[in-house]
């Protein structure tokens, strides 16, 4: 990312009200990962919350607005844009397996230009080209005693988490560790960016 006023945008895949909340997780530890990786991204990661303020307080004016337009009214310079593509809470027998992906681009709040993937990339099927991102939450047990709804919304918060660490990590270079120690590092490093 360049180093200038950065903000991370996440479109959500409808706008039903669990999509739209689901997009904004995804938006907020997108910017939370960025913001505490200071030695690798040069970027001032703006507050994501002021996205959702904008949204929040006038909903048919922020659809009108470009992705560049919503980067200068938060006072970004860059935009990091993902759109969710698909979310899924497979059920089987008592497990979940949550899955999620998206696009992901850099777009520049000054000119609107795509400066990632790089701007001489070709089209793909006419759109602009994009980045692709996954999270998959493996098997989450499903011990909610009977309340799938609770389980459900633990397993969507957890796959938002893991979406955007996957969505930040396009970003800065990180190392995979064994599962125990990436859960424990990552969740560190994610509660020391909180503080």
């Amino acid at each position: 990312l360049p180093a200038r006023p950065t903000v991370v945008v996440v479109e959500p895949l409808s706008d039903r009200p669990s999509d739209v909340a689901f997009a904004r997780q995804v938006a907020a530890r997108a910017t939370a990962q960025l913001q505490a990786n200071t030695e690798t991204v040069p970027a001032e990661v703006i507050d994501e919350g002021r996205v959702a303020a904008l949204q929040d307080a006038d909903p048919d004016a922020f659809a009108a607005l470009s992705i560049d337009a919503i980067g200068r009214a938060v006072d970004a310079e860059v935009v990091v844009y993902a759109q969710i593509t698909s979310t899924e809470l497979n059920r089987q027998a008592m497990l979940l397996q949550p899955k999620a992906s998206g696009r992901a681009r850099v777009i520049d709040a000054l000119t609107g230009k795509r400066l990632w993937p790089r701007p001489e990339a070709p089209s793909v099927a006419g759109k602009n080209p994009s980045h692709p991102f996954a999270a998959d939450e493996g098997h989450a047990s499903d011990d909610s005693a009977g309340t799938s709804r609770t389980a459900d919304d633990r397993a969507r918060r957890a796959l938002a988490d893991q979406a955007g660490l996957q969505l930040a990590r396009l970003f800065y270079p990180w190392q995979r560790l064994a599962p125990g120690e990436r859960v424990a590092a990552e969740k560190a490093k994610y509660q020391r960016s909180k503080r």
